[in-house]
């Protein structure tokens, strides 16, 4: 498995692929998720205050971003930090069974498809905090409605940078009344 999995999920495969079973905390908490050191710098606030009253996981999609989300596991706001799972449905459902979320909080915005289906067929809600869509990206998007329709109109609350943002999203598939202030 380490031949066919190592080129496609990098030297922590067993992480992206969910195939590592140590969990450091209870079940239920929240899953913050940031692409990478960006994101999770401007997410600290959600992560200290998430921290302070619930299990949380965070992950990103880089090595420095878990890494960085490690500092705040020592500082005490998180819980775990790990590289986010690979959009693969096993991947996805292992990641889900180890942990059990009952939130998912992306930053700005990654659309995954496996990650959304899964999370929508389990009843664990769906929130993206800060999220943006730039009219160029919405343009790509929109060419692949079948595919970010789903995971858009699962998303419970969305937070966006901008009204173009907000607009750019209902568009292509985000409920009106999953917009927040």
């Amino acid at each position: 498995l380490a031949d066919l999995a190592g080129p496609l999920a990098g030297a922590d495969w067993r992480e992206r692929l969910a195939m590592d079973d140590e969990v450091l905390h209870p079940p239920g908490g929240v899953w913050l998720h940031g692409a990478s050191v960006g994101e999770l710098t401007s997410a600290r606030g959600v992560a200290r205050a998430l921290g302070r009253d619930l299990p949380l996981v965070v992950t990103a999609n880089t090595a420095t971003g878990r890494n960085l989300a490690a500092d705040w596991c020592r500082d005490g706001w998180a819980a775990e930090a790990r590289l986010a799972p690979l959009d693969l449905p096993g991947a996805v459902e292992r990641f889900l069974d180890l942990f059990a979320p009952s939130v998912i909080v992306t930053v700005e915005n990654e659309i995954w498809p496996n990650r959304a289906a899964a999370a929508r067929a389990r009843g664990i809600a769906q929130v993206v905090v800060g999220a943006r869509m730039s009219a160029r990206s919405a343009a790509r998007w929109g060419r692949a409605r079948r595919l970010v329709g789903p995971v858009l109109g699962g998303i419970d609350a969305l937070s966006a940078q901008d009204a173009g943002s907000e607009a750019r999203l209902v568009a292509l598939g985000l409920r009106p009344d999953a917009l927040m202030p």
